[in-house]
């Protein structure tokens, strides 16, 4: 009984929202697929090498996997919206909307990116550890020539490489979520264009979806 109650809570609470799901649908997969392009790209430049998965096999199973984040990212950003602007129409309506669902889809961007840059590197420390458990030598990249990295200190050479590795993962890290921000506003804005501005239902379907939710109480009584 409560697993429905709470269900039809969530259900009446969307149906409240009236959203255009066509639009929310629209937005969140655009930014799925952008997001996770960007972080198979960022995996190739500083990725771990044991990833084998071919790139567009990998960008697809992943945009699949991650879409009912990104709809729920954007549910949530109309949700938060709402609360701001309230009833209000126009274009402040609109830039606010706009504006705070691109902020949710592109912190959920980075989330994801840094949760498979997270994982690259741990593998990345599984390949060093190995690699000085063989003797073998360590090379860094410095201006696109291979040096071989000496101890100095306290820090032995799997140290250091440790350190330039993570150091290459953020750096990565920051310049990506600049490029997400920055691909993330564009498609928010394309796709909205693609929809004629509508990011919540037309008039006529608010009034039938107000109608039906005032006749469901009435309804449930005649069945009681």
């Amino acid at each position: 009984m409560s697993i429905r109650t709470s269900r039809d809570r969530v259900a009446g609470s969307l149906r409240n929202l009236q959203l255009s799901w066509t639009t929310v649908v629209l937005i969140a997969a655009l930014a799925a697929l952008a997001d996770i392009f960007v972080m198979i790209t960022l995996g190739g430049a500083v990725g771990a090498i044991e990833r084998l998965t071919p790139p567009f096999e990998r960008w697809i199973r992943d945009s699949i996997i991650v879409l009912p984040l990104f709809v729920l990212a954007v549910v949530g950003a109309m949700y938060t919206a709402k609360k701001l602007v309230g009833d209000r129409k126009g274009w402040a309506k609109m830039a606010t909307t706009l504006a705070i669902i691109t902020v949710f889809v592109t912190v959920l961007g980075i989330l994801v990116n840094a949760a498979s840059s997270g994982y690259d590197y741990y593998l990345q420390l599984k390949l060093l550890q190995t690699s000085e458990h063989l003797r073998h030598p360590t090379y860094l990249i410095q201006n696109g020539t291979p040096v071989l990295v000496s101890g100095r200190g306290t820090c032995d050479l799997t140290c250091q490489a440790q350190h330039a590795t993570l150091a290459s993962h953020i750096k990565a890290l920051g310049i990506t979520s600049i490029v997400l921000l920055i691909s993330n506003t564009a498609l928010v804005l394309w796709a909205v264009a693609i929809r004629g501005g509508r990011l919540w239902m037309p008039a006529k379907q608010r009034r039938a979806a107000v109608v039906g939710t005032q006749r469901m109480p009435v309804l449930a009584e005649a069945v009681a």
